[in-house]
């Protein structure tokens, strides 16, 4: 016979009470003196007899009554089979997340974790091993020594919830075996707690995992806090998990050349400010020095020498001094005619000019009144002759209009 709940049975140590109350009764007798008590001898010896039977008798009543509730609320239950010698299924559930890679009091929580199945776990019986990123189905701790002993940390880790349900769908349901999940974890907090749903068919058993240092400096974000044509400055957030730290390492390089290194003081968050060199094309990575957890140490990032700017000269004159303004170490300078125009290589460009054009067809208005609305520039030199109304359509996109043209000995105004 087993029982459902059976620390209540507990509670039959107060069938002790009403034993105790029957052997030390509290209650006195009061002496009656009478004239002659001869005659009341023989019955009182009698009615001595029958009262202490009864006390008995009741006693045992109570005990029974009491006996009989506890049992109730422990609801016994018998098995048709002997659930002890019954085979036993077991899904291990090992989390191999970065936050274990805290040291514990014999290395790093993963890899102490690992000994510990590899040492004291049954070598040959049958298990099922999941990880984050991984499921080994019934197989052993012998033929997984080896991974288990590289196994490496994840990087998209699991919620609670779904490692619980990942390891629970491993179980073959359709056998009668005892099945029992082993979850072992340093249990971080998550957006939500650890829980699991109470299952009478599945044992749960949970491993903590304690580090013995709680303390973490990580690097929280890098942003261009600055920039000039010649020089970017980048900014670098710090975040701090424990005590306050002095002079906290930050390197930074390009590749595998150091560039520069600061020094910081942290007490829950600060930030330091590099500059750079807009000339070259950085492969960077800034890194810490920190004792606590190491994937949060290192953060790399990326800036690549600015693409130039395309621009394209519509013209039906002299534009040479264009190609001396924009020149080509910043940009991709194009000179073309207005009769040779090809109008899908416009939307190629950043910057349209049209340099002195006599005339503009409404075919081309419409197509640069497209491409500023996509974020183009358009720049407009106008000629000394001109079509006034076919300046006016294409600037009327822009809600101005050609008035007046004045001439100058060098350029020409327009108002």
């Amino acid at each position: 016979m087993q029982f459902k709940h059976p620390e209540l049975l507990y509670a039959l140590f107060l069938l002790l009470i009403p034993i105790i109350i029957h052997l030390f009764q509290l209650r006195r007798f009061k002496t009656e003196a009478f004239t002659n008590v001869a005659i009341l001898q023989t019955v009182s010896q009698q009615t001595r007899k029958s009262s202490l039977l009864k006390k008995w008798l009741v006693l045992l009543t109570r005990l029974l009554l009491l006996a009989s509730i506890i049992l109730a609320f422990a609801q016994p239950f018998t098995t048709n089979n002997n659930i002890t010698d019954a085979p036993k299924e077991t899904v291990i559930f090992l989390d191999n997340s970065f936050s274990l890679e805290q040291k514990g009091a014999q290395g790093s929580l993963l890899k102490r974790a690992v000994q510990d199945l590899i040492s004291e776990g049954d070598f040959d019986k049958t298990i099922t091993l999941v990880t984050h990123d991984a499921a080994y189905k019934n197989t052993t701790l012998k033929a997984l020594q080896n991974h288990l002993l590289q196994l490496p940390y994840s990087v998209n880790p699991l919620s609670y919830q779904a490692a619980i349900l990942k390891s629970k769908s491993l179980f073959n349901h359709a056998s009668k075996a005892k099945k029992q999940l082993i979850y072992i974890s340093d249990f971080q907090q998550q957006n939500q707690p650890f829980s699991v749903a109470y299952d009478s068919l599945i044992q749960v058993n949970l491993v903590k995992l304690k580090p013995i240092n709680t303390n973490n400096v990580s690097i929280d974000s890098v942003y261009i806090s600055k920039s000039t044509p010649l020089q970017t400055e980048l900014t670098v957030t710090l975040k701090n998990y424990g005590d306050a730290v002095d002079n906290l390492s930050v390197a930074l390089h390009n590749d595998e050349i150091l560039i520069s290194k600061s020094a910081v003081s942290i007490t829950d968050q600060a930030e330091t400010q590099f500059t750079l060199s807009n000339k070259d094309i950085i492969n960077g990575t800034f890194s810490i020095e920190d004792s606590g957890l190491q994937f949060d140490n290192t953060l790399y990032f990326n800036i690549n020498t600015p693409s130039k700017i395309n621009v394209m000269s519509v013209t039906e004159s002299d534009d040479t001094f264009l190609s001396k303004i924009f020149t080509a170490d910043e940009f991709t300078f194009t000179s073309v005619s207005a009769n040779q125009l090809d109008y899908n290589a416009i939307q190629e460009q950043h910057t349209i000019i049209l340099n002195e054009l006599k005339d503009i067809p409404n075919s081309l208005s419409t197509i640069l009144k497209s491409f500023t609305d996509q974020g183009g520039n358009l720049i407009v030199i106008p000629a000394a002759q001109l079509n006034r109304n076919a300046y006016n359509s294409l600037l009327n996109h822009y809600n101005t209009r050609l008035k007046t043209l004045f001439h100058s000995e060098k350029k020409h105004h327009i108002y």
